[in-house]
């Protein structure tokens, strides 16, 4: 930790809640997939066995790489986020871990899906930060697509909320975000 740095650890117990409810959306799924195809069509809504088992089966896949993802956090050391004079080091969602510098951030915005807040990294050259696998380059030109930047942070794996999180955001970028990328 440097002098003037500010650390934020990943939240154990929050993790194990998103684990939690990956766990319960898997199951979920799995209980859809294995429907018989009679027992569907008795039903009166969403009767159809392939919307039925297709539905199990996307929330199979989705929740559980959640879950991996999860599972990943519990075991990692590094904190989740950390503001310093360099940039910003991000670690807090599944998709990557990465370091900032404060010359490539043009500023932040926040963008909101279903009541979950989420603080976008505003990037001068976006594109820069689209890398990796061919799925983690999808995820993250979804993100750019939808908020404006493949860089977005939440506070759910964190032990900060939304709003501390956005106003350490702002403060540091205000202290050292005004130089030009290297």
């Amino acid at each position: 930790v440097q002098p003037g740095e500010r650390v934020v650890q990943l939240s154990k117990k929050k993790i194990f809640l998103l684990l939690f409810i990956a766990c319960v959306f898997v199951a979920l799924g799995c209980w859809m997939f294995f429907l018989d195809d009679a027992t569907i069509q008795a039903q009166r809504r969403y009767n159809n066995p392939m919307f039925v088992h297709g539905l199990g089966l996307v929330s199979i896949v989705f929740f559980g790489l959640c879950g991996a993802a999860g599972l990943k956090k519990l075991g990692d050391s590094q904190p989740g986020l950390a503001f310093n004079s360099r940039g910003i080091f991000l670690n807090a969602n599944g998709i990557t871990s990465q370091t900032i510098d404060w010359g490539e951030i043009k500023g932040f915005s926040e963008y909101e899906i279903r009541g979950q807040k989420m603080l976008v990294v505003l990037l001068r050259n976006p594109e820069r930060f689209i890398d990796g696998s061919p799925m983690k380059k999808a995820l993250l030109r979804v993100n750019l697509k939808m908020c404006g930047s493949p860089v977005t942070i939440s506070a759910n794996s964190l032990e900060i909320g939304h709003a501390e999180m956005l106003a350490l955001a702002q403060e540091f970028f205000s202290r050292y975000g005004n130089g030009d990328p290297s």
